[in-house]
């Protein structure tokens, strides 16, 4: 054996190590690769699911509080139409009128209660308290001056818990598109009825 083969030789082993070395890394580098973007493929699943999830109960939130908004302005505008003066006693239709629209708007809090967020749910009791309060005002009170009074007092408590309530309402709607989540809350604002002065 001459002392070139020996070098030769090791020469030759060095780049077969080398070479084996360097395939073992390129193959460990595309399994990484590989687990890399497998992990991140099911991390964009689970949060895509949590944005569609999040957007379709926000989606529902926001439906809410239109069909609650909608009634609470009719309800509104029935009990107002109902407190005038002067006036003899509250006839029968007006007193059923009052009840329909006190029934409505509880029932429709009760259908939507699920779907409210705690503070909206806080402020739409306070408006069906204020609401129930006035109608046994409207029930009980006398014809008189004393009368229309008390109940103009329990009309502007209704009033008052409604414009509570519609200012909970929207900002509620800001959270939810500050929230990135503007698909949530329409282009055009549903939310449009005016509440009239008293």
């Amino acid at each position: 054996m001459a002392p070139t083969d020996g070098v030769l030789g090791g020469v030759i082993l060095a780049g077969v190590i080398a070479f084996v070395l360097q395939y073992a890394i390129n193959a460990a580098t595309k399994r990484d690769i590989t687990e890399i973007t497998t992990q991140l493929e099911r991390v964009k699943a689970r949060y895509s699911k949590a944005v569609n999830i999040s957007k379709a109960q926000a989606d529902v939130e926001v439906e809410a509080y239109k069909q609650v908004w909608i009634t609470m302005v009719d309800a509104d505008a029935v009990l107002r139409d109902n407190l005038s003066f002067p006036r003899a006693s509250p006839s029968v239709r007006e007193l059923n009128q009052h009840r329909t629209a006190l029934d409505s708007y509880s029932a429709m809090v009760d259908r939507w209660k699920p779907f409210y967020h705690a503070t909206i749910l806080d402020a739409l009791d306070t408006v069906l308290d204020a609401m129930k309060k006035e109608y046994k005002t409207f029930e009980e009170q006398d014809e008189d001056v004393e009368g229309f009074r008390v109940r103009a007092h329990a009309r502007a408590a209704v009033t008052s818990a409604i414009g509570d309530a519609c200012a909970t309402i929207r900002g509620r709607l800001a959270e939810l598109t500050a929230s990135g989540n503007p698909e949530a809350v329409p282009r055009s604002d549903p939310l449009t009825p005016a509440i009239p002065a008293p």
